[in-house]
């Protein structure tokens, strides 16, 4: 089984090289548009974050679900290395670099890409943050469970990865989407 799967990887390969020039343009392009989807999510990201101080702290925003609760977050996710906001820095750049090496390197379906893109544009909003204020501005507070105040990004962050890491785990074999 697993011989016969890595001949049909090859076989797809091969016929991949061999793709017109007009068709690796138009993948390019696809990427392309990709990637600028994501930065134009990025900035709406960024926005809603940065328009979430305009609203008082204990306003619901989902009655019985959700509230606001600002919170200024140096660190990264659940504040670990707040008292290094350089290094988590560092490390959400080299993240976002990962991510997009990934998203426009590796032979992904396009829904993969998608999802790779909604966590990039959420980490671009947070280092953006980071760079520009010091900090992560936090500010959705969960009513029915005890869970660590977050704000949009991290919700773009935490839903890209983990639907992305599902579609890895459970992909179905066959080719890959040319964008």
């Amino acid at each position: 089984m697993h011989i016969v799967r890595r001949v049909k990887n090859l076989a797809y390969r091969k016929d991949m090289s061999s793709k017109s020039l007009s068709s690796k343009k138009a993948d390019a392009r696809a990427r392309l548009i990709c990637f600028f989807a994501a930065a134009a999510s990025a900035l709406a990201i960024t926005a809603a974050d940065g328009l979430s101080v305009l609203l008082e702290d204990g306003t619901r925003l989902i009655p019985g679900v959700a509230r606001t609760e600002h919170i200024l977050n140096a660190g990264v996710s659940f504040s670990f290395l707040g008292t290094r906001p350089v290094l988590a820095g560092m490390l959400s750049a080299l993240a976002l670099v990962c991510i997009c090496a990934v998203a426009l390197l590796a032979p992904l379906k396009r829904v993969q890409r998608v999802l790779l893109s909604a966590a990039w544009a959420g980490g671009a909003c947070n280092l953006y943050s980071r760079v520009h204020l010091g900090f992560v501005r936090d500010w959705i507070r969960l009513d029915f469970i005890p869970f660590p105040v977050f704000n949009c990004a991290d919700i773009f962050i935490s839903l890209g990865l983990v639907l992305f890491a599902l579609t890895v785990l459970f992909r179905k074999e066959g080719p890959h989407d040319p964008v």
